[in-house]
């Protein structure tokens, strides 16, 4: 590709900072970027565009569905509890339920609850 046949808007790049990365970092960032220059590259390379804009609405298009952010489940239901998880990029919120089965106890790290 040449420079200029890629255009990345504003928003989509906020976007894909607040939905599409993991990480506080820019290696994530970098490596989605990429991952749209490679599809505008392919389809530059197959006569079909010249240039490309790729804009928020746009996204979804070339990187799939949004990765689902902590925000969406800020009222838990009964039964719900969060937790957190260290992983290399960062880290996980994690949310766990709790199932009850009559006559049944919880088990919890190999100890029964009753």
């Amino acid at each position: 590709m040449k420079s200029g046949q890629l255009m990345i808007t504003d928003a989509a790049v906020e976007l894909i900072a607040a939905r599409y990365t993991r990480e506080a970092g820019v290696r994530q960032i970098e490596r989605t970027i990429g991952s749209i220059a490679r599809k505008v590259a392919l389809k530059v390379a197959q006569g079909e565009a010249e240039t490309v804009t790729v804009d928020a609405a746009d996204l979804h298009d070339y990187l799939g569905a949004p990765n689902l952010s902590e925000q969406a489940r800020k009222e838990l239901p009964a039964g719900v509890a969060t937790g957190m998880a260290w992983t290399e990029m960062g880290g996980e919120v994690l949310f766990i339920e709790r199932r009850c089965f009559r006559r049944q106890g919880l088990t919890i790290t190999g100890h029964s609850v009753k």
